[in-house]
């Protein structure tokens, strides 16, 4: 039997066991979330919605800036800025 720090015990053995568990739960529950990309229309009408529903404001360069700086346009990137004009304006949504 070979010795085992505690350190070990906390590391994959194999990364690539790590991946095979994590896949073995999507598809034993068969659940999986995509955050697939938008067109800028898009991701500005999901704004635009959120906003009018929280009664928040918004400037469409300040919107694009933001998904710039996140990597893309998605519905995820969207709701993470409502929530930033959220945290602006100190309401809590």
């Amino acid at each position: 039997i070979v010795e085992r720090h505690l350190s070990e015990q906390d590391d994959p053995i194999n990364p690539r066991d790590v991946i095979d568990d994590r896949l073995a739960l999507a598809d034993r529950f068969g659940l999986s979330l995509g955050f697939h990309n938008c067109t800028q229309d898009d991701y500005l009408a999901i704004i635009a919605g959120y906003t009018r529903h929280f009664g928040l404001t918004y400037e469409e360069a300040d919107a694009l800036e933001w998904s710039k700086r996140r990597g893309g346009r998605s519905g995820r990137v969207a709701w993470q800025y409502v929530n930033e004009l959220a945290g602006r304006a100190g309401r809590a949504i």
